[in-house]
């Protein structure tokens, strides 16, 4: 390495210096190429958890020698984690929205093919309860303000909207009841339909997916996490930036409906002061909400149905 420091002293520079930025450099090459190497090798364990005294049990084991409780296959185990992650067994109203979305994206794939899961056919999503303002005023399909929450026009929208719902459903569920969620859920949802009919009235739009819904969730939130403390505040800041990113993304890309996203989000804000302001009181009073919001969720479905095209 001394003829890097005779080349940079000729050159008028710090050779010494030089030399030494050099063999800094190939020592994070050697780091660098050592880390990669150790992440290439993989380990395996023989072993799983029993899951009741948490020993450690040999794969080829049924049972743990030391309780004997029955153990599950490791293929099984991760099976479950993943099922855990989409349906949270402490969120089940939001495991429940998630497959009430499922089920309504399904249903276009019998009628149009598997062409639905990327170009959606309006007229089987009109069929299916997608919000027209035109319709919701002139024709009295009210109940499509409530059905078209759980419609999607393909595989990316649903995926969006999942993904977001199963990120931030199962905490605020954990935190303010099912009951509670269902009424933001609900009233966002409606909120959101509500500002589309009302600016859209003119045009011929269809509009589908739980967005709306999703950002009164947001918007909740961040005024539930306003009066929450500083844990609280974390939460406020951290929906701030899913507000803004949404609302921005919307701005950018051509086809999401950030009336929707505005609307729902103002209505998840002012359902959210009396449930900030009161956190452990008036149990029953959001009960009897959520039961009066799920009827009018099955008329809603009911009217839809009765409504359908050669129908006699």
């Amino acid at each position: 390495m001394s003829w890097i420091r005779a080349i940079g002293d000729l050159l008028g520079l710090n050779g010494t210096r030089l030399q030494w930025r050099l063999i800094r450099f190939q020592e994070s090459i050697r780091r660098r190429l050592a880390n990669a190497g150790n992440r290439s090798r993989r380990v395996t364990f023989r072993n799983k958890l029993c899951t009741r005294c948490r020993a450690l049990v040999d794969t080829s084991e049924p049972s743990c020698p030391r309780c004997g409780a029955h153990v599950l296959p490791r293929s099984v185990t991760r099976l479950g984690q993943l099922i855990d992650f989409v349906a949270p067994k402490h969120a089940p109203m939001i495991t429940l929205l998630v497959i009430s979305c499922a089920v309504f994206f399904v249903i276009p794939l019998f009628w149009s093919g598997p062409s639905a899961l990327m170009l959606p056919n309006r007229t089987d999503l009109t069929r299916l309860g997608a919000l027209v303002p035109e319709l919701v005023f002139y024709r009295n399909d009210w109940h499509r303000l409530i059905t078209y929450g759980f419609l999607h026009a393909n595989l990316i929208h649903i995926g969006f909207n999942l993904t977001a719902l199963i990120q931030i459903g199962p905490f605020l569920e954990e935190e303010i009841g099912s009951a509670r969620l269902f009424v933001v859920y609900m009233v966002s949802l409606i909120g959101a339909g509500l500002a589309d009919t009302w600016l859209r009235l003119t045009t011929m739009t269809y509009i589908v997916g739980a967005s709306g819904a999703v950002f009164g969730l947001i918007g909740f939130s961040i005024i539930y996490g306003q009066f929450s403390g500083r844990r609280g505040l974390e939460l406020r800041n951290m929906m701030l930036r899913w507000a803004l990113f949404g609302l921005g993304f919307g701005f950018l890309v051509p086809g999401i409906d950030n009336i929707a996203h505005i609307g729902g989000c103002l209505s998840g804000m002012a359902v959210a002061l009396p449930i900030a302001l009161r956190p452990q009181r008036d149990h029953g009073l959001w009960r009897f909400i959520a039961v009066v919001l799920l009827l009018t969720s099955v008329v809603a479905f009911a009217v839809l149905f009765y409504r359908q095209p050669g129908r006699p």
